[in-house]
């Protein structure tokens, strides 16, 4: 998988910490996003954006940008920003009009990045 030493490490301990149930992924479905976030970070190899993703992917919540994700970033600077990188504060206030459907607007962000680096030839 083309991995590093160190993110194969990563996913070794967090697979070793699942199966002996922490953190007890069935569990955090029910809890806030923040306490989800607050759960995750603390495991060894996970962030924010490992966390948000994990919101988003894993538990289905459309109330989630992953902010910290660098795709993401040039996205938003793409479509709203005029090629300007915009800070993490400033993309979740935008996100945050969107309400329950910030992750799907992000989506189709990232595919119309996508889309547009493709018709210009260029890669995301």
């Amino acid at each position: 998988m083309q991995l590093t030493t160190r993110k194969a490490e990563y996913i070794v301990d967090l697979e070793k910490r699942v199966a002996s149930g922490e953190p007890d992924l069935g569990s955090l479905g029910g809890r806030s996003n923040e306490d989800v976030i607050a759960s995750l970070i603390p495991l060894r190899g996970l962030g924010s954006w490992t966390a948000e993703w994990f919101l988003a992917r894993g538990l289905g919540r459309g109330d989630v940008c992953p902010a910290g994700d660098l795709a993401v970033h040039k996205a938003f600077a793409h479509f709203y920003n005029r090629g300007r990188v915009c800070s993490q504060s400033a993309m979740r206030r935008g996100a945050a009009r969107w309400g329950s459907q910030q992750d799907l607007a992000v989506h189709y962000l990232l595919a119309g990045l996508r889309r547009d680096a493709n018709a210009t030839g260029g890669g995301t």
